[in-house]
């Protein structure tokens, strides 16, 4: 089954209604409280939510801070799951280690003040994961076939 998901309300309701915090096939899901704020490329690109005030404006900002902190070069870099961002356990964003996410959930949150669709689409599942990858410069899964 595919959804949209709509307000961070809903991506609260499926991150706690979803699946339990364990991946099968050997995956190490984070916390999500990993992130700091001193390394380099960690997200945050800018500017305050609050300032946002059309939702083309929070789409745009959103794609930029979704670009900052999933970006990635290698594997080891990959492994902090952006909770509530679907409704499939192993279906959420994946970003670095070493991301600061605050921005991104303040600009979920805003998006939700302003009543915009956030754009998450996922599949309601939780398929197998084995850790995570960087798959063409991005943090994701590590699916097991």
């Amino acid at each position: 089954m595919v959804r949209v998901l709509s307000g961070i309300s809903a991506l609260l309701v499926v991150s706690l209604l979803g699946c339990s915090s364990q991946v099968s096939g050997g995956g190490s899901p984070s916390d999500g409280a990993t992130g700091t704020s001193t390394s380099t490329g960690a997200g945050s690109s800018g500017g305050v939510a609050l300032e946002i005030t059309t939702c083309a404006e929070l789409d745009a900002e959103l794609a930029k801070e979704r670009q900052a902190i999933m970006s990635c070069t290698s594997d080891a870099e990959c492994g902090q799951d952006l909770k509530g961002t679907s409704c499939g356990c192993t279906r959420n964003l994946v970003a670095r280690l070493d991301a600061d996410t605050t921005r991104f959930y303040e600009l979920l949150q805003r998006g939700q003040d302003l009543e915009c669709d956030p754009g998450l689409v996922s599949t309601c599942d939780c398929p197998n994961a084995n850790g995570f990858v960087c798959k063409s410069g991005t943090c994701g899964w590590n699916y097991v076939p």
